[in-house]
């Protein structure tokens, strides 16, 4: 994740949380979750966002009920049951 280090380096993360409303269409709230895990800019700037771990989302358990549109897009990807 380090560019030209290959020790390990140990280090915290911070989580976040985009809140919208259920009111929110669908295809708004698929096109931020899709730029967040596939968009290279936002992978470069936040390198852990290229392989979310399964679950990751849930590290300090869910401020929110999932948006129908973000909940399909995780189980897509395997990160949601």
């Amino acid at each position: 994740m380090y560019p030209n280090n290959p020790d390990p380096i140990q280090t915290y993360g911070v989580l976040a949380t985009v809140v919208t409303s259920a009111k929110t269409p669908d295809a708004v709230v698929l096109e931020v979750v899709r730029a967040v895990f596939e968009t290279r800019r936002v992978q470069e700037a936040a390198p852990g966002a290229r392989e979310p771990e399964a679950g990751g989302h849930d590290h300090a358990g869910p401020v929110a009920p999932l948006h129908p549109a973000a909940a399909t897009y995780y189980r897509q990807r395997g990160l949601l049951k």
